[in-house]
């Protein structure tokens, strides 16, 4: 910086600070990523960049909604029909930063579609099965309490890693009646999972239907006193968040059948013409709702039910300085 500013005219004063935890709302955040993450920031674009000194959520944008995007979408057929449709348009705009981007993440999540599809034995739903071509080693459909299984599992690891993240800005934010508050939420959740798992029958030892109790009313008079009355709510509500992640599993389950429709149709319709049009208006929509489908609700997992646990917006975007249209800072 000092180099540069020595093209500058006239003189210039320089002081150089930490900031403190008071000037951190003042702060432009600059996020800096790795290279296989970095288009996931366009994500942080439409939703706000991070406060200076939090958690940058692109890395797990990254490591959460591919896998998550492929789970539900899971058909080799029309991942492969889509990745065309990416590639296209990434050649068609390659000068457009933002495709260039948003593709690049479509392409990770149709890597995890097609490796998913094969998993399903499943390409256009169940035909190349029928056909003998593909075998499923998990069949989605008779699978389906293994599927919500483990969405719920999925659930369980995002939200706490989540309060984690909420417990670790709070420190670094010099807020720790907030951290002791979120630390009190964290032991209540993890009651109510030991306590999930015990009525499933899961875990069936008796001492540990006592420790989710246990945690669960530490909690309880934790939240109370460290956020008031209406922070057991909170707490009933951070559980149903978890919940929420079953939603990976409906919209898995839904797309199978969905495409196994048409291709049920296609069987049952006595008229060539009539059961190629039915199977296709099934599976144009099918392929249309294994695009969405999983688009907004992988989006909407990490945003609603992941942001809402520890993400802190901040207030401006760090600009580099600039002469002549160069740039001096970046």
């Amino acid at each position: 910086l000092l180099s540069v500013l020595k093209n500058f005219e006239g003189y210039y004063f320089i002081k150089f600070e930490e900031p403190s935890i008071f000037e951190y709302d003042k702060v432009p955040t600059l996020i800096k990523t790795r290279n296989f993450s970095k288009p996931f920031k366009r994500v942080l674009d439409f939703y706000g960049y991070p406060k200076y000194g939090t958690i940058d959520p692109t890395f797990f944008l990254w490591l959460f909604f591919p896998p998550y995007f492929g789970m539900m979408l899971g058909d080799v057929g029309y991942a492969l029909i889509m990745l065309i449709i990416v590639l296209f348009l990434r050649a068609k705009f390659s000068k457009n930063e933002i495709i260039k981007d948003l593709t690049t993440i479509y392409l990770w999540a149709l890597a995890w579609a097609i490796f998913f599809g094969f998993l399903y034995g499943e390409a256009f739903g169940e035909l190349f099965y029928k056909l003998g071509i593909l075998k499923p080693i998990i069949h989605r459909l008779h699978s389906a309490s293994l599927i919500i299984g483990i969405s719920i599992l999925l659930g369980i690891v995002q939200v706490i890693l989540g309060i984690l993240f909420g417990i670790f800005n709070n420190l670094k934010l010099d807020d720790k009646h907030l951290a002791l508050y979120e630390t009190f939420r964290l032991i209540g959740v993890i009651g109510f999972i030991i306590l999930g798992l015990y009525f499933l029958k899961i875990i069936q030892i008796s001492i540990f239907l006592y420790i989710s109790i246990s945690l669960i009313v530490i909690s309880i008079i934790g939240v109370i006193l460290t956020h008031g009355f209406i922070a057991p709510i909170e707490l009933i509500s951070t559980t149903g968040q978890i919940l929420s992640f079953a939603r990976l599993a409906a919209v898995a389950l839904a797309s199978a059948v969905l495409a196994e429709m048409g291709n049920m149709f296609f069987s049952m319709v006595p008229s060539l013409i009539f059961a190629i049009i039915t199977a296709l208006i099934f599976h144009i929509l099918a392929f249309l709702l294994g695009f969405l489908d999983p688009t907004i609700q992988g989006m909407r997992l990490q945003i609603v039910e992941f942001f809402i646990q520890f993400y802190k917006t901040g207030e401006r975007v760090f600009k580099p300085l600039k002469k002549g249209g160069l740039n001096y800072v970046s």
